[in-house]
């Protein structure tokens, strides 16, 4: 199992990419921007509705995470968390993890003088993305 946001919302099980609506592209992106983080019920809401939510969008985040764990066949792991949800997922399972620990590594490069493996590991890191992130979220 594997999520990208580093372009179009992107799920994967058994390297197969996961059919997703797009209310449920949009939960899974806000929840892998903060992995292992409780992400607030009200900023899921915000995320899935704006400004104008229904009245029942509680229940509906609720409807959307089942559906969620259910598209991806028990392969990924939604905490429920008091006051939200929380993805539980390997760092190397989310590109914009690897991302991150690509550049800190090239800034720790940069700083030690390796300046040519700080460019590598920025490049290997630029190549993670796909468009803009979450684009179609």
């Amino acid at each position: 199992m594997a999520c990208a946001i580093l372009g179009p919302v992107v799920l994967t099980v058994d390297e197969a990419p996961v059919e997703l609506g797009g209310r449920l592209r949009s939960l899974l992106a806000v929840l892998a921007l903060y992995p292992g983080e409780t992400v607030s019920s009200a900023r899921v809401i915000d995320a899935l509705w704006g400004e104008h939510p229904p009245a029942s969008a509680r229940h509906l985040v609720q409807v959307h995470i089942s559906r969620l764990r259910q598209a991806a066949a028990g392969e990924l792991t939604i905490a429920t968390r008091p006051g939200g949800y929380a993805l539980l997922i390997e760092p190397s399972r989310l590109d914009a993890s690897h991302f991150r620990n690509l550049v800190g590594a090239a800034t720790q490069a940069a700083l030690g003088g390796r300046v040519s493996d700080a460019i590598a590991q920025l490049d290997q890191a630029l190549s993670l993305w796909r468009g803009d992130a979450a684009t179609d979220a």
